[in-house]
Parts: C-alpha cells; sequence; structure tokens
C-alpha cells in the first residue's frame, strides 16, 4: 500500500490513519469562528432597529450575558451535531486494520500467534464525506447572501469602527441622574479648610475663576461618567438621537440643522438616520 517499500509501524499507522482527523477538528474552528463572525454582524445590526442590551461576560443592569458556547443553540448545536457525524464518518473512510489468529499446525495443536496490520479505506465513506464537503463549503456563502438592515453601519470585527460608532454624547438622556459625589475628590478642587485658607488669604480673582472651573469641570467629569455608565447598562438603540437645545447651540452658524447619531435610550426618541442630514 506505500510505495518504495514503506512498512509503517504500529504507533506510524495509528498517526496516518488520525491525522484527517486534526484536519477536520481545524475545519470546524474555522467554521465556528465564521458563524461567530456572521452573527456578531446581525446582532450589532439590530440594534438600529430595536433596543437591545449590550451583551458583556459580567453583565450588569440590564445586559446580557455572554453565550455558553460562543455562539445561540440555534448555531452551535446543529454545527456540533454536524462536527460529530463528519468525524464518524471521516473514521470509517481510512482506518487501521489488526486482524490476530493461530495457524492450524496439526490435529489437537496450535501454532504460534500470528497478526496483520494495514491500512484500510470505505469507498462509501469516501463519498459520503466528499458530498457532505462539498455542501457545507457553500454554506457560508449562502448564510453571506442574507442581507443587514441598512439603517446600521456595518463594521463586522473591526474595533476601530465599532468605537467609532460608540460615540455616545454625555447629554443623551433628558432625566439624568446627578452623581453622587466620590469620597475621593478631584485633584484640583479645594477641600473645605484649603478653600477658607484661600479666602483669608484674599486669592486674587484670576486664581479663584480658575479654581471654579477646575471644581465644575470636575463636576462634569463625575456627571459625564455617571450618565455613559448609566447608558451603558439599560436597553439602547443606534440612531438619530434627541438632544437638548443646548447641544446645537454650537452650530447656529451653520446654515442647516446639525442632529446627533450615536446610541440613546429610549427616553431619546431614537429615529433612524436619512440620507443627506448632517449628523455630528
Amino acid at each position: 500500500m506505500f510505495p518504495n517499500g514503506f512498512s509503517p509501524t504500529f504507533d506510524q499507522a495509528v498517526l496516518i490513519a488520525n491525522s484527517p482527523q486534526l484536519l477536520l477538528s481545524f475545519a470546524y474552528l474555522a467554521f465556528n469562528g465564521l458563524f461567530t463572525r456572521l452573527h456578531m454582524a446581525k446582532e450589532w445590526s439590530s440594534m438600529s432597529i430595536q433596543y437591545k442590551a449590550l451583551r458583556v461576560s459580567n453583565p450588569r443592569g440590564e445586559q446580557n450575558s455572554t453565550y455558553f458556547l460562543q455562539l445561540p443553540y440555534r448555531y452551535s448545536i446543529p454545527l456540533l451535531i454536524v462536527s460529530i457525524s463528519l468525524h464518524w464518518v471521516l473514521s470509517g473512510c481510512i482506518y487501521l486494520l489488526v486482524m490476530q489468529g493461530r495457524y492450524f499446525s496439526g490435529a489437537g495443536s496450535d501454532g504460534p500467534l500470528s497478526s496483520l496490520m494495514a491500512l484500510g479505506f470505505s469507498t462509501k465513506s469516501l463519498i459520503t464525506m466528499l458530498a457532505v464537503s462539498i455542501f457545507l463549503a457553500f454554506m457560508p456563502p449562502l448564510l453571506g447572501l442574507k442581507r443587514l438592515p441598512r439603517m446600521a453601519v456595518v463594521v463586522g470585527s473591526n474595533s476601530l469602527a465599532i468605537a467609532a460608532a460608540c460615540q455616545t454624547s454625555p447629554l443623551v438622556s433628558q432625566t439624568r441622574i446627578q452623581p453622587a459625589r466620590s469620597h475621593q475628590q478631584c485633584a484640583d478642587e479645594p477641600r473645605g479648610d484649603e478653600a477658607q485658607l484661600r479666602h483669608s488669604m484674599e486669592i486674587s480673582p484670576s486664581l479663584s475663576t480658575r479654581d471654579e472651573q477646575a471644581i465644575e469641570s470636575c463636576q462634569d467629569e463625575e456627571e459625564r461618567k455617571a450618565t455613559l455608565l448609566r447608558v451603558s447598562q439599560s436597553k439602547i438603540k443606534w440612531g438619530v438621537v434627541n438632544m437638548p437645545p443646548s447641544w446645537g447651540r454650537q452650530f447656529n452658524g451653520w446654515d442647516t440643522r446639525v442632529e446627533h447619531i450615536s446610541f440613546g435610550l429610549p427616553e431619546d426618541d431614537v429615529q433612524q438616520p436619512i440620507v443627506g442630514h448632517w449628523y455630528a
């Protein structure tokens, strides 16, 4: 069965018979990664047509946990069944055959043990494996023909594009919750005794103004973090977010209306983007 008189040992014959199983395992990992990307793009696009919570490893608030098998059961379970079936069919394509017995050397006596080791193959199993493999090769292109909603930006698994689409403004949601002051004050914010000492020393107006700006900046930062944290732990939707009038004042000199597009809460009245409108 082997050219040039090659006679493999038992270990070599086992490796030769089972090496295709390793290739099939790599193919399963490739299919799993491909289906994961397809489902990730589908789930990302669905956030432009309905309010959904984020999927994270350690959920908080309304967030969802990750899938146990990396994919939803409607994808992962059929994929596992197909993988197990293919491994079983492949085990019958190329197999190790070992026969052991005794020679008949005479009446009432048996000769020494004899054994035969060979690598065999099954034509039916090979044809079945080939047919199933060709069918599976056409599955990803067929699934890729399914169109995604056009309202969202198709980012795939590009983390930079995802980060650009997640630039949520801290002004989203008109009913923002004022954050509680942390025990560790901002480094630029003066403490009570420090403020009293500065007042007794009659600090110049310019220094006082800088201190007030530092305090206001620290408060705005705390408020921004609290708002974004609440948004990330709620059900959100991607689209045109209804912003307060204060946000639009920075575009007063523009001849057209500029709106904001990002993730927002239900109270933000998120709408679908319109081609030709200006967004920031």
